[in-house]
């Protein structure tokens, strides 16, 4: 056999290798069930963000806890039902997603923001009156408490909005 063929048999025989190793990774992925992201009232929904819940988690899994830089804005930790650390990343990519968009407060009760799995995302006026923070501040808020709240994989707790003070962001489970 010729050094050509030799070689076109070896690059022919690692190709198919490397294809047969792959399938495996791949079909796995494909069956791993991620519970759905479901935006608040009046929020954007995911196909208008053209994303869906499942990249969502798989966007929060690949990042670290970073809101220590800011650890300055108080932090409570429990006080609900703790929620899966996982659902809490993907409702906080979510609402990061969303930038400068106004996540709105309404004066009286609390305004869910997103629902993943079993975890949930709301906030609540502390002025009385309708109050208003960029949806990205409000991620802010959750990245928070997700890094002073974190309890064997769960998240609960609640702290203020980046640049609102009466806006409190709520997470648990």
């Amino acid at each position: 056999m010729s050094f050509t063929k030799m070689l076109s048999h070896s690059i022919l025989l690692l190709a198919c290798y490397h294809a047969a190793s792959a399938t495996p990774i791949v079909a796995e992925r494909s069956m791993v069930d991620y519970p759905e992201v479901v935006p608040g009232p009046g929020l954007p929904s995911l196909a208008s963000l053209n994303i869906t819940s499942a990249e969502l988690y798989e966007i929060a899994s690949q990042h670290s806890d970073t809101a220590s830089a800011m650890g300055n804005v108080p932090t409570t930790c429990g006080g609900e039902l703790y929620a899966p650390y996982s659902h809490v990343d993907a409702c906080r990519e979510y609402l990061d997603k969303l930038g400068r968009q106004d996540c709105v407060v309404p004066d009286k009760g609390r305004q869910v923001l997103c629902i993943a799995g079993e975890a949930q995302v709301y906030a609540e006026s502390l002025s009385g009156r309708d109050e208003t923070a960029w949806c990205s501040n409000v991620a802010f808020g959750v990245s928070l408490i997700m890094f002073d709240c974190k309890n064997a994989e769960k998240v609960a707790g609640y702290t203020s909005a980046l640049w609102n003070n009466n806006v409190l962001v709520r997470v648990f489970g």
